[in-house]
């Protein structure tokens, strides 16, 4: 860049160093949530092709695990989203938790 290019963008009203991005909430969980019910898709679908119980116990096990490492993501995600001062997104994140936990929770007291 040049020294007079340098000088006009700092005239300008265009913010040089700062990165100006606008907070799209469905696309944020359209990003997250879609990448997660795939790998669980392919996950049960080979699952399925197999067609073995301890195959599909295994499945099941497997994403527990990942539902687990995708609230603790999301929650990581929200605290540094909060630190950028995107509530919107970070707050998103925190109502996908407690829904999933919600959930996750009504699944387990009625198998009780």
């Amino acid at each position: 860049m040049e020294i007079n290019e340098l000088f006009n963008l700092k005239d300008s009203n265009y913010p040089v160093n700062k990165l100006v991005e606008e907070e799209n909430v469905f696309k944020h969980l359209t990003k997250r949530l879609g990448i997660f019910f795939g790998v669980l898709a392919v996950l049960f679908g080979v699952a399925a092709i197999i067609d073995d119980d301890y195959v599909m116990l295994g499945a099941i096990i497997i994403s527990a695990g990942l539902t687990l490492i995708l609230l603790l993501f999301l929650l990581i995600e929200s605290f540094t989203l909060f630190s950028k001062k995107k509530n919107t997104l970070a707050k998103t994140n925190l109502i996908v938790i407690g829904i999933s936990i919600l959930i996750g929770g009504i699944i387990v007291l009625e198998n009780l």
